[in-house]
């Protein structure tokens, strides 16, 4: 989530809410597989690629269930 004083931060420059959402939106795809201790374009590239192929197991492509060695080579 958006940290409050972004937010305060955000709407003191004229941000409208919905564009802190999808700042915050875009944030929460880039830091959580980076908290997971993946990096955010191997894991966004593999997830992206695969969503569009691989309908069953969708939990395997969470941050916290996803590694590495499950790069498809594309």
């Amino acid at each position: 989530m958006v940290d409050s004083d972004l937010l305060r931060h955000g709407q003191s420059l004229g941000l409208q809410s919905q564009t802190l959402d999808s700042a915050d939106a875009v944030m929460t795809l880039i830091l959580s597989p980076k908290l997971n201790g993946h990096d955010p374009y191997a894991y966004l590239k593999d997830v992206l690629t695969k969503l569009t192929t691989q309908k069953k197991a969708i939990d395997e492509l969470l941050p916290h269930n996803w590694s590495p060695a499950s790069i498809s080579k594309v």
